[in-house]
């Protein structure tokens, strides 16, 4: 694109016929004309507040780990073989059991996958399983202890 402004006299001038112009709306023009860039390769404010918005998600999902180990978890996802356990291994419980004044507590020590997909945790007296935490199985004494208020026990 052909120049429009020019430098003389310590500032940046444009002529259009026989008038010449000078100003902050000149300076502008010619700050944008030193980009060397046609109209259409000026990015918009919402291309930008796009861009912005898009380099922000990236840099969330880079938190949490690498793009590469990303991509392998949602395949996984994707084909079934992806689960989020209830609870870690060698986690503390809290169970209340019959007659218990206060709830028993154990430790997590493994985690199974059946045959047929089902997931459990072996414990002393049987197994739980996911469905179990948050209704007879809790991960902190307070949440056994506000169950249990609102069980009305």
């Amino acid at each position: 694109m052909k120049r429009l402004t020019y430098f003389d006299g310590g500032k940046w001038r444009l002529k259009i016929g026989n008038t010449e112009y000078s100003g902050e709306a000149v300076d502008r023009l010619a700050a944008y004309e030193g980009t060397g860039l046609e109209p259409e390769e000026i990015l918009s404010a919402v291309d930008m507040a796009k861009i912005a918005c898009a380099l922000h998600e990236l840099n969330a999902y880079k938190e949490l780990g690498s793009i590469d180990c990303l991509r392998k978890l949602a395949q996984a996802d994707r084909e079934g073989r992806c689960v989020v356990l209830p609870a870690k291994l060698d986690q503390t419980i809290y169970q209340w059991r019959i007659g218990d004044d206060c709830p028993s507590v154990s430790r997590l020590d493994g985690v199974q996958i059946n045959a047929d997909g089902e997931i459990t945790y072996p414990i002393w007296n049987g197994y739980l399983t996911p469905g179990d935490f948050g209704e007879t199985v809790f991960l902190t004494r307070e949440e056994a202890a506000l169950r249990r208020e609102q069980d009305g026990e």
